[in-house]
């Protein structure tokens, strides 16, 4: 009988506590909004957000797009989106650091969330 071999989840993979995810989310206003547009095919940009707890305590996701900005139009109605946050320094870190990373885990130390749901135009 072959065993599976047995694969060591590093720190940086693990699930944390869902409030560590929330203040992840909120220390970082801006976001990438990834999108499927109603006739198929993606949108994506760059917006200002807010995690807001509705009364029903849903989460919500609330940004901002210029009317100047085309873009929203083509979101309107409800769609499929992701919201990408992430470390604004993501990858600029010290060459030791950078290189024990790489050794231990394969690639560069990184924090990102990404938020998946529908999206609607409000």
């Amino acid at each position: 009988m072959t065993r599976a071999p047995k694969y060591e989840v590093p720190t940086s993979f693990r699930e944390v506590p869902v409030e560590m995810v929330l203040g992840f989310v909120r220390a970082r206003p801006l976001c990438t909004l990834v999108a499927s547009l109603p006739g198929g095919g993606l949108h994506a940009g760059h917006l200002p957000v807010v995690l807001e707890r509705r009364a029903d305590g849903v989460l919500a996701l609330r940004g901002h797009v210029s009317r100047a900005n085309a873009g929203w139009r083509a979101l309107e109605g409800e769609v499929q989106a992701v919201a990408i946050l992430a470390e604004q320094e993501a990858y600029a870190v010290p060459e030791a650091a950078r290189e024990q990373a790489v050794a231990e885990r394969g690639s560069e130390p990184f924090a990102a969330v990404h938020l998946h749901g529908r999206m609607r135009i409000i």
